[in-house]
This record gives C-alpha cells, sequence and structure tokens, in this order.
C-alpha cells in the first residue's frame, strides 16, 4: 500500500486481521482480499493500459484471490463484493468498486471449476485496465474544470455518476437521521425486510412479456438486489436494470419512500399466503419499472392484509413458512453430498416435498418421513413448543441473514427425519458433543440451532435487535472499508 500507515492504521489492522481469518480465507493463488486491499488496487495503482502495468497485475493477483477464496463459486464471488462496495462511504469509491464487481461477474461461468481452472484473468484485468484508466483521466479532467460529456451520454461520466451520488448518499444519510432506522442492510430496512430463501441454487422460470421464458436465479427477490441487470432481455438499456429491488411482505412494510407492489413476475404466487409484493424502496432504489396504474395505496394493502390465511398450508399462525411459492423452475439441495433437484419453491409452504423428490421416496417402502409435511420457517418467529430445526438441504442459504430452519410441527407433521441423524443438533445430548457442530449451540439442557440459543435471544432485547445483520463477513468488510478510507 502507498505511503506510510500510521500508529492507528497499524493498530487497527492487528485488531481486524485475526478477526477476519475465519471469514477471508488466505490461498496460495493470491492475497487474502479485502476492502482495502481492492480499493488500493483500483484506485492507488496505475493503468496505463499496458499488459504489465502494477494495476494488471495487482488486478490478476487480487481477481485470482477472490474466485480462490470463494473456491470458484460466482454468486459467491458476487455476494463478497456486493458487502464490500456497499461498506464504502466515498462515492467515487463505491461506483469503481461496482464497476468491477460487474466486469468480473459478466466474465465468470456458472461453473466454479472452469472459474478456477480456465478463467482468463490477464484478459478480463486488460479490459479493466482501460475502464478504471479512462475513468480517471475523465475524473481528473473533471476536477481540473476541463471535461463536457455529451448532453445525451451524461449519465455514463463521472461528473454526473458522483453528482447523482453524493446527492443519493445525502438523502439517505438525512433519512437515517430522521428515521433513526439505521441503513439499509442487503435484505432491506428494518420497517421492510426482503422475504424468500436466499443463495440458494437453481433457477426460477419468469414469463415475461414480450420476451416468453426467461431463467432467473432461485434465489430470485431474496435480497436486495439489481437482478433484472444481467438477466432481463432488456438490459441494459432501462432505467431500472441497475436498481435493486427485492421481494417483501406487504403487511410488514413501513417507513419507505413508495409502498410495495404486487410482483408480476411471479402473479401467482404468494408470501405467508398472501400475494408476493417487491419493494426497490427498501433496498434504495427507485421504482421507474411500475407503470402508475401498478402503484397501490394504503387502503389496497390494507384489503390485502386482512385476507384470512389457511394454517394448514402456510404454517401456524405463530410459526408461519418463510418462502415464495409456487413459482416454475427447480433448485439444488444437498443429499448425502450429492446436488439434487427439488422444485424452486422447495419449503415455501406446508407439503410432503420428499414424496415425489427425494431419492429414497421412490422405492416401495419409503421411510415415514416421506409422507410427512414441513416448510421452512423463521426461527425467531417460531413459537412452538418444538422448536425448528437447521436445514441439511441448503446449508448455505440464508432468510434474511439466518440460517435457514425447518418444521414438521407447524404443518401439523410428524419429525422422523432428524432421529438417529449424527448431523443433527436435536441428537447431541452433551455439550460437549453439541459444540463440535458449528451450527448448534447448548441450552444449559439441549442442543438446538445457534440461532434459537443466540441470535433469537438477542433481537428480543431492544438493544441489541440489530445484532442479527451484523454478521462476521459484513463486519470485516466494513472494517476494511474503513481501513481503504482513512489509511
Amino acid at each position: 500500500m502507498s505511503g506510510q500507515w500510521s500508529t492507528a492504521c497499524l493498530l487497527l489492522t492487528t485488531l481486524i486481521v485475526p478477526a477476519s481469518a475465519g471469514v477471508l480465507r488466505a490461498t496460495n493463488s493470491g492475497p487474502a482480499l479485502g476492502g482495502a486491499g481492492l480499493m488500493n488496487m483500483l484506485t492507488k495503482t496505475q493503468a496505463t493500459g499496458s499488459d504489465d502495468d502494477e494495476f494488471t497485475k495487482g488486478c490478476i493477483a487480487t481477481s485470482k484471490a477472490l474466485v480462490a477464496e470463494n473456491d470458484g463459486s460466482k454468486k459467491r464471488v458476487a455476494s463478497q463484493l456486493q458487502l464490500i462496495c456497499s461498506g464504502l462511504q466515498l462515492p467515487l469509491d463505491v461506483d469503481v468498486c461496482n464497476r468491477y464487481r460487474s466486469t468480473l461477474h459478466g466474465h465468470l461461468h456458472k461453473d466454479a471449476r472452469w472459474n478456477l481452472e480456465k478463467m482468463d484473468f490477464p484478459l478480463f484485468c486488460s479490459g479493466m485496465d482501460k475502464v478504471v484508466g479512462k475513468f480517471k483521466e475523465d475524473l481528473a479532467a473533471f476536477s481540473a474544470g476541463k471535461f463536457k460529456a455529451p448532453e445525451e451520454k451524461k449519465e455514463e461520466h463521472v461528473h454526473y455518476r458522483l453528482s447523482r451520488a453524493a446527492q443519493q448518499a445525502k438523502l439517505a444519510a438525512e433519512k437515517e437521521q430522521k428515521l433513526s432506522k439505521g441503513p439499509a442492510s442487503n435484505h432491506g430496512s428494518d420497517d421492510c425486510r426482503c422475504v424468500g430463501i436466499d443463495e440458494i441454487e437453481g433457477e426460477t422460470v419468469i414469463k415475461l412479456k414480450k420476451h416468453g421464458k426467461v431463467s432467473f436465479p432461485a434465489d430470485l427477490g431474496g435480497r436486495c438486489e439489481a437482478w433484472d441487470a444481467e438477466t432481463h432481455p432488456d438490459c441494459p438499456g432501462e432505467s431500472w436494470c441497475a436498481q435493486k429491488w427485492c421481494y417483501v411482505d406487504p403487511c410488514k412494510c413501513k417507513n419507505v419512500a413508495d409502498l410495495p407492489k404486487p410482483s408480476a413476475y411471479l402473479p401467482k404466487a404468494k408470501y405467508q399466503g398472501k400475494p408476493v409484493h417487491f419493494s426497490y424502496a427498501t433496498c434504495g432504489g427507485k421504482d421507474s419499472y411500475s407503470a402508475e396504474e401498478e402503484k397501490k395505496t394504503a387502503k389496497d394493502l390494507e384489503a390485502t392484509c386482512a385476507v384470512k390465511v389457511d394454517s394448514a398450508k402456510w404454517g401456524a399462525e405463530n410459526c408461519r413458512c418463510v418462502g415464495v411459492g409456487p413459482q416454475p423452475g427447480t433448485t439444488k439441495v444437498a443429499i448425502k453430498d450429492k446436488k439434487v433437484n427439488f422444485p424452486a419453491d422447495v419449503g415455501a409452504f406446508c407439503n410432503t416435498w420428499e414424496e415425489d423428490n427425494h431419492p429414497e421416496c421412490k422405492g416401495d417402502k419409503p421411510p415415514s418421513w416421506c409422507s410427512q409435511s414441513w416448510c421452512y420457517v423463521d426461527p425467531c418467529s417460531c413459537k412452538l413448543p418444538t422448536p425448528p430445526k437447521t436445514s441439511n438441504y441448503v446449508p448455505d442459504a440464508n432468510y434474511q441473514g439466518k440460517t435457514v430452519y425447518y418444521s414438521y410441527a407447524t404443518c401439523g407433521g410428524k419429525d422422523s427425519w432428524s432421529k438417529g441423524r449424527k448431523d443433527a443438533c436435536v441428537t447431541q445430548k452433551t455439550s460437549g458433543a453439541c459444540g463440535k457442530l458449528k451450527k448448534c449451540a447448548w441450552t444449559g439442557k439441549e442442543c438446538l440451532g445457534k440461532e434459537l440459543v443466540d441470535v433469537c435471544d438477542l433481537n428480543d432485547k431492544p438493544k441489541a435487535a440489530k445484532s442479527a445483520a451484523w454478521t462476521p463477513k459484513v463486519i470485516v468488510a466494513a472494517a476494511f472499508s474503513v481501513l481503504s478510507l482513512v489509511c
């Protein structure tokens, strides 16, 4: 890193690096990636357009490390970069970081092995060299008062982006101070959280007007993301392409700039028995997608929320299912170290999901759990006598940042699935055995999912209500971002 680090920076680094060891793994492919390293490469190294300049060398090393840290997963690379970019404060840093993120995302394949073994990093970085070089030239010219962008292309140029980003940041800060609710997270603002299961593999098939069927990621709408940017046939080219949005519960959205609207992508889908809605506002985005006649009033939402919910399908009132369904497509679930195709809306509502999908349920004498109904639930909102359990099907997925849990009890089913499973928290009978499983925690008398013991208890306390949103990855990304700005 150029320049001398102050004593404060060195101290901050000493505190951050050990804490981040379990989150950002160093690899033999290059240095461990953090916000500081990424922003140093993007903004402080020399980009001349040459294949061996300082920027290109740093870009190759950093990009290889990033892909290796995430085991080649395109989705995980995008998520890590989103955490880093969203943690930055200066509009210029955010803009450059997002350009790097979107460009790398376009070069990576869905095949993780290809990304690790065949990705042409020199080619990617050669292109980024030119992008960053031109960006710095425009910035320097603008700072000197010598740059004038063509009116028809003003949105593509640095001065327009900076002024717009600065204005948006100012408005966001004013709104945050006024509402005292804190900034929006990757899963929406505290007053209007995203819903659905996030970070699952597979596809959701959406029928679009004028374009027919289009495959979107299976976790579509599960977090704040510019979902249309790289998938919708009209993108790029429309103002809404780069805007972030997610699915939300219309009955639990307050203090947002625009009221949520029914989903045109999944018109028949529901969340907890009510039509699924979406929101740009909860993600800090602007809705230029919806037509004026599609916008809803508070009275419209009141009528929607007054509909009686069928507990037999959507779970008990004190432990509702949390997925979005029905929706066409497939998702991958983990079964004995293999990935098996299940419906895209698996776990969205009470159903005997294994009966027609699990390999063990296709024989003459299927296990008893094949015919039992269950769904995914929010562990912190489930108040049944029988606590929910962590899902083995989607161990890397989450619901609003929390590990995904399931419940047979909320659907009136009997859980014979967990019995005898060595990796189930509830089968661990001692604190020692419980402690060996990272997803579990000991209550003093039994072993349960860690969220039930730690996160959900904390969420009941007003002062700690936001602690669940500060996951280790978010803390590390934010800390490194501070380093990049002050060191």
